[in-house]
């Protein structure tokens, strides 16, 4: 026999329910002289009677008690999956979420992300990974659900949606001794800078280092550093200047040790945006959390 098919199983399934070839034949669509040919062929596929005839109707024997108890397994498994998907339920949920995100989404998206989740849906987990040159794979593989704050090509299978626009800001250190409320172009280019040396053109950060360089504008750098991460407390405790997107400098001054100052200097907005690959497109857990981050940060 080349295989058993679905048809075999629910002959199976039928044949212990019923007894009865021609009640099974009606239940699964075929006609009785079919299911027997199909009965006789799995007789020879399992070396076994399977079912005898009694005093009640058809019988199964051991090995197809045996082998019923796996096909309604199979056929659970399989009518599950192909059922009318149903709603995200997100308050009961054990489900975790892989979100790339760089520093910036880090710092200023995931606690608000993280307040809203243990309000409506405490069990998810959030999963969250650096953006890497391996982004567009990982989402298309589903090794990442949702990518944010990064630069993604939409033409590999990727949808997209805009957040909330963004632009740059300069980071002062609350006590700073030359620059107060505001800062001048002469002060600007004459204090001393601290830079991020990401230079991948997967994060945003791209912008500012086009921008400067399009303005003819040379910042005098004092310190390169591979993370945002750290940058608060470096400002908070030098006299250095930094240029970080707003909503990551209004976060580090919640901290009070920073103030966020306009630049002197037009610098362009850029948006955040938030990516999934089109195959979990109409994924409702996938949508509920694609909902949750709009409805949280879009302008």
């Amino acid at each position: 026999m080349p295989g058993i098919d679905l048809i075999d199983l629910r002959i199976l399934d039928q044949l212990q329910r019923t007894s009865n070839i021609s009640r099974v034949a009606e239940k699964v669509g075929l006609s009785q002289p079919s299911v027997s040919v199909r009965l006789s062929r799995l007789r020879q596929h399992f070396k076994d009677p399977l079912f005898v005839r009694t005093s009640h109707g058809m019988r199964p024997t051991p090995r197809a008690d045996a082998v019923i108890t796996a096909a309604r397994q199979a056929l659970g498994l399989f009518e599950r999956a192909v059922a009318p998907e149903g709603a995200f339920e997100s308050a009961t949920s054990q489900r975790t979420f892989r979100i790339c995100m760089t520093d910036v989404g880090q710092i200023a998206i995931l606690p608000k992300l993280l307040t809203r989740l243990n309000t409506v849906s405490p069990g998810v987990c959030i999963d969250v990974l650096n953006p890497t040159d391996e982004i567009e794979r990982m989402l298309e593989i589903g090794e990442v659900d949702i990518a944010i704050g990064v630069t993604l090509d939409k033409q590999k299978g990727l949808s997209t949606q805009a957040l909330f626009r963004e632009r740059f800001a300069c980071l002062v250190g609350k006590n700073h001794r030359r620059v107060g409320k505001s800062i001048t172009v002469q002060q600007f280019l004459k204090e001393a800078h601290v830079a991020t040396n990401i230079r991948s053109a997967s994060t945003g950060l791209w912008v500012l280092d086009q921008a400067l360089n399009n303005h003819k504008i040379s910042r005098r750098i004092a310190l390169k550093v591979p993370s945002l991460l750290g940058l608060s407390q470096i400002v908070a405790n030098t006299d250095l200047l930094a240029i970080v997107p707003l909503h990551l400098g209004l976060a580090f001054a919640e901290e009070g040790h920073v103030k966020v100052l306009e630049l002197p200097i037009n610098l362009p907005s850029y948006r955040v945006m938030q990516y999934w690959h089109q195959r979990y497109h109409l994924d409702p857990g996938h949508r509920w959390l694609r909902g949750i981050l709009f409805e949280l940060f879009a302008d």
